[in-house]
């Protein structure tokens, strides 16, 4: 593997790299920033429930459309 590192230096540059991101934890913090980001999901997605729930609840006509597109849009049962 020296023998192509000191060969071809694209290959150096990217086992440096590699070699980096190892010795600062790299994986550690990608995996952090992936857990916190699902997680920070779930509180925008209320939130953005309660919002419609709170604007819908004053236009019944409203709900109605929604419920029609939903019932058009999303196949089967589910619908």
């Amino acid at each position: 593997m020296d023998k192509w590192r000191r060969k071809y230096a694209w290959l150096d540059h990217i086992m440096l790299a590699y070699e980096r991101y190892t010795e600062r934890y790299g994986t550690h913090y990608a995996a952090a920033v992936t857990y916190f980001s699902f997680l920070a999901l779930f509180p925008m997605l209320l939130l953005g429930v309660s919002v419609a729930g709170y604007v819908l609840a004053r236009n019944p006509e409203q709900i109605a459309n929604l419920k029609d597109l939903i019932s058009d849009n999303v196949p089967g049962t589910l619908g």
